[in-house]
Protein backbone atom coordinates (compact mmCIF):
# COMPACT_ATOMS: atom_id res chain seq x y z
CA UNK A 1 0.00 0.00 0.00
CA UNK A 2 2.81 2.43 0.81
CA UNK A 3 4.54 1.69 -2.57
CA UNK A 4 1.72 2.73 -4.30
CA UNK A 5 0.98 5.83 -2.52
CA UNK A 6 4.35 6.71 -3.18
CA UNK A 7 4.12 6.17 -6.69
CA UNK A 8 0.87 8.70 -6.59
CA UNK A 9 2.73 11.20 -4.91
CA UNK A 10 5.56 11.30 -7.20
CA UNK A 11 3.40 11.20 -10.32
CA UNK A 12 1.04 14.05 -8.36
CA UNK A 13 4.45 15.68 -7.67
CA UNK A 14 6.04 15.39 -11.01
CA UNK A 15 2.77 17.25 -12.24
CA UNK A 16 3.04 19.98 -9.65
CA UNK A 17 6.64 21.27 -11.01
CA UNK A 18 5.97 20.49 -14.64
CA UNK A 19 2.81 23.04 -14.25
CA UNK A 20 4.88 25.44 -11.83
CA UNK A 21 7.35 25.34 -14.44
CA UNK A 22 4.76 26.10 -17.34
CA UNK A 23 3.52 28.99 -15.09
CA UNK A 24 7.05 30.39 -14.03
CA UNK A 25 7.86 30.64 -17.94
CA UNK A 26 5.04 32.60 -18.84
CA UNK A 27 3.37 29.77 -21.34
CA UNK A 28 0.09 30.94 -20.50
CA UNK A 29 -2.52 29.54 -23.16
CA UNK A 30 -5.50 27.43 -23.38
CA UNK A 31 -3.58 24.30 -23.81
CA UNK A 32 -1.81 24.24 -20.78
CA UNK A 33 -4.60 21.73 -19.24
CA UNK A 34 -4.17 19.54 -22.45
CA UNK A 35 -0.38 19.64 -21.72
CA UNK A 36 -0.78 18.97 -18.24
CA UNK A 37 -3.39 15.81 -18.83
CA UNK A 38 -1.25 14.96 -21.70
CA UNK A 39 1.68 14.38 -19.44
CA UNK A 40 -0.62 13.01 -16.34
CA UNK A 41 -1.58 10.33 -19.20
CA UNK A 42 2.21 9.87 -20.43
CA UNK A 43 3.64 10.04 -16.80
CA UNK A 44 0.99 7.47 -15.59
CA UNK A 45 1.24 5.25 -18.65
CA UNK A 46 4.97 5.02 -18.52
CA UNK A 47 5.29 4.86 -14.55
CA UNK A 48 2.91 1.62 -15.19
CA UNK A 49 4.53 0.13 -17.98
CA UNK A 50 8.13 0.42 -15.92
CA UNK A 51 6.62 -1.51 -13.28
CA UNK A 52 4.75 -4.40 -15.08
CA UNK A 53 7.96 -4.77 -16.85
CA UNK A 54 10.94 -4.79 -14.30
CA UNK A 55 10.55 -8.11 -12.85
CA UNK A 56 10.79 -9.56 -16.21
CA UNK A 57 13.90 -7.66 -16.90
CA UNK A 58 15.63 -7.94 -14.18
CA UNK A 59 15.51 -11.93 -14.46
CA UNK A 60 15.76 -11.94 -18.09
CA UNK A 61 18.85 -9.38 -17.79
CA UNK A 62 20.65 -12.45 -15.24
CA UNK A 63 19.67 -15.12 -16.98
CA UNK A 64 17.69 -15.93 -13.76
CA UNK A 65 14.02 -18.24 -12.51
CA UNK A 66 11.79 -17.50 -9.60
CA UNK A 67 12.40 -20.44 -7.40
CA UNK A 68 8.95 -21.63 -6.36
CA UNK A 69 9.88 -25.52 -5.03
CA UNK A 70 13.72 -25.77 -3.95
CA UNK A 71 14.94 -28.65 -5.94
CA UNK A 72 18.40 -29.03 -4.32
CA UNK A 73 19.95 -28.12 -0.99
CA UNK A 74 21.77 -24.98 -2.64
CA UNK A 75 18.39 -23.71 -3.49
CA UNK A 76 16.64 -24.78 -0.18
CA UNK A 77 19.77 -22.77 1.45
CA UNK A 78 18.58 -19.51 -0.52
CA UNK A 79 15.08 -19.79 0.11
CA UNK A 80 15.86 -20.22 3.91
CA UNK A 81 18.40 -17.13 3.78
CA UNK A 82 15.72 -14.96 2.39
CA UNK A 83 12.93 -15.88 5.04
CA UNK A 84 15.56 -15.50 8.07
CA UNK A 85 16.56 -11.98 6.30
CA UNK A 86 13.23 -11.00 5.27
CA UNK A 87 12.24 -9.46 8.94
CA UNK A 88 10.67 -12.61 10.52
CA UNK A 89 7.87 -12.48 13.01
CA UNK A 90 5.29 -9.56 13.82
CA UNK A 91 6.93 -6.90 12.13
CA UNK A 92 6.75 -8.62 9.01
CA UNK A 93 3.22 -9.47 9.13
CA UNK A 94 2.13 -6.16 10.56
CA UNK A 95 3.72 -4.05 7.61
CA UNK A 96 1.73 -6.85 5.15
CA UNK A 97 4.96 -8.08 3.86
CA UNK A 98 5.50 -11.52 2.91
CA UNK A 99 8.60 -13.84 1.91
CA UNK A 100 9.95 -11.98 -1.30
CA UNK A 101 10.63 -14.44 -4.27
CA UNK A 102 13.90 -15.80 -4.90
CA UNK A 103 15.89 -17.02 -7.52
CA UNK A 104 19.03 -18.06 -9.20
Amino acid sequence: MMRIALFLLTNLAVMVVFGLVLSLTGIQSSSVQGLLIMALLFGFGGSFISLLMSKWMALKSVGGEVIEQPRNERERWLMNTVATQSAPGRYRHAAGCYLPCAGH
